[in-house]
């Protein structure tokens, strides 16, 4: 339905870039040097952008903060997308399965738009099916994305419009989302009061199975080999590798960690940062790096075994260990974490002037 194309919400973004562009110059600003950056699923839309026909040459360089376009979480198929559209209209009493969609698309539309949003909100809450599987992703509709960022970047001429891009992911990525998508094993309750969850093998590799993707967890070849890489053995481990009986719990959790880690953020935000240096027609690009791993001493509301979080760096970006102490007597954050925060606003502000 034209009404409703998809990608709303990348829409919105790009005309709010559009509409950047052509006015910060009476701001004092300068229209042909604008700077993108997001972290988690604002990494991912801005990342999105540089692919997107629409807004790939509205902005010269991006920070892309945990989360890039070629993660597993970055975008849903239109049969996916459709699926949970259609899901949310069913909970919302506006589809029923003995409807034809194709006669019903306007009947649909015309109920959810008067349905109040707080309802739209409620429904929609729980209709993701997996580990960091996120039910309202954009998708490649053929407007603001015409194809996949990793399709796209295989073609011969593919160029980024950007020539400045800084990337980069936090130490322990992975510990974050284990209390929201697998309750059962991380329960909310019990993480300020124990360190240790997978308690052995078992449990180790029900965790593992159950971070998979449903199309890798149905293959058993590549559940055989995730197991093998991620498995922590003992010292003198057996020949066939199941040894496991000098192994702690914490041994499995960094290794759940790591799993989540690779998979769902640092092998892909590598990739990116050496397509990105590569797929230039003017030569490389000037990419920056990083790796976000300091854990404050006193201001980190999360147990220490969780590490340094999805999110962290946030904090020390915007300047919340400055403005915290002026603030409240009641000051958490330290001298340590006041430095590195100006010492990262000034590296960001800095990209954001000049690359």
């Amino acid at each position: 339905m034209p009404e409703v194309p998809g990608n709303m919400g990348m829409l919105d973004q790009s005309a709010a870039l559009k509409w950047t562009k052509r006015n910060i110059e009476k701001f004092n600003g300068d229209p042909g040097s604008l700077t993108l950056f997001g972290e988690s699923a604002g990494a991912d839309s801005v990342n999105l952008h540089a692919f997107s026909p629409l807004s790939k040459t509205l902005f010269k360089r991006f920070v892309l903060q945990s989360g890039v376009a070629l993660s597993p979480w970055s975008l849903s198929s239109k049969s996916s997308a459709l699926e949970r559209s259609l899901t949310l209209a069913r909970h919302l009493s506006c589809y029923d399965d003995t409807s034809e969609k194709e006669i019903y698309f306007r009947k649909i539309f015309e109920c959810l738009i008067r349905k109040s949003t707080d309802d739209i909100l409620q429904a929609g809450s729980s209709m993701s099916n997996g580990f960091l599987d996120l039910a309202w992703a954009p998708i490649v509709e053929g407007n603001f994305l015409t194809d996949h960022p990793r399709s796209a970047m295989e073609k011969e001429d593919f160029t980024f419009q950007q020539d400045q891009a800084m990337i980069g992911i936090n130490l322990n990525e992975g510990n974050y989302f284990l209390v929201y998508f697998l309750p059962s094993l991380f329960p909310k309750a019990q993480i300020f009061d124990k360190s240790e969850f997978l308690t052995g093998p078992t449990k180790f590799e029900n965790a593992v199975l159950a971070v998979l993707p449903a199309d890798l967890r149905r293959n058993p070849v590549v559940c055989s080999a995730v197991l093998f890489e991620y498995t922590p053995y003992g010292s003198s481990p057996a020949p066939n590798f199941t040894s496991t009986a000098k192994i702690s719990a914490s041994n499995f959790q960094t290794s759940l960690d790591n799993l989540i880690n690779d998979f769902y953020f640092t092998c892909d935000s590598q990739e990116m940062a050496k397509r990105f240096v590569n797929g230039r027609s003017e030569g490389a690009g000037t990419l920056f790096y990083y790796q976000f791993s300091h854990r404050s001493s006193s201001a980190q509301p999360w147990p220490e075994w969780m590490g340094v979080l999805h999110g962290d760096e946030i904090a020390y970006v915007f300047g919340e260990p400055l403005s915290n102490r002026q603030k409240s007597k009641d000051d958490r954050y330290s001298e340590e974490d006041r430095k590195l925060s100006r010492t990262m606003m000034r590296y960001w502000a800095n990209f954001a002037r000049t690359g």
